[in-house]
């Protein structure tokens, strides 16, 4: 597990406990107009809209993150790899973890 300065990880936990709430919000909010105006299109009631949506979504998501998620952080080539609690340590720390976690390979 990463270690986070104290900083970062207040800035974490309050972008978590704030998110938390807008989500809720704003899913409640799509729910209601997804099931009001989607009521008999193609036959379905506005429920199972509700449902294909989701679903449809998730699928989406699921395959973003599947295909464009890095295997380890160490090889993500992007702009903000820098900012990571991985980056502020040595080259041999690094790769520390993954011998604790494998002893055959020693």
């Amino acid at each position: 597990m990463y270690r986070y300065r104290k900083y970062e990880l207040a800035t974490r936990y309050a972008f978590l406990y704030t998110s938390v709430p807008i989500a809720g919000a704003v899913s409640g909010l799509l729910a209601g107009v997804i099931t009001e105006f989607m009521e008999d299109v193609a036959g379905l009631p506005g429920w199972r809209w509700l449902f294909v949506s989701s679903i449809r979504t998730d699928c989406l998501i699921q395959a973003d993150i599947f295909y464009s998620d890095p295997r380890r952080p160490c090889i993500c080539d992007c702009s903000y790899c820098h900012l990571l609690p991985h980056a502020r340590l040595p080259r041999q720390q690094q790769a520390l973890p993954q011998r604790r976690r494998n002893p055959s390979r020693l």
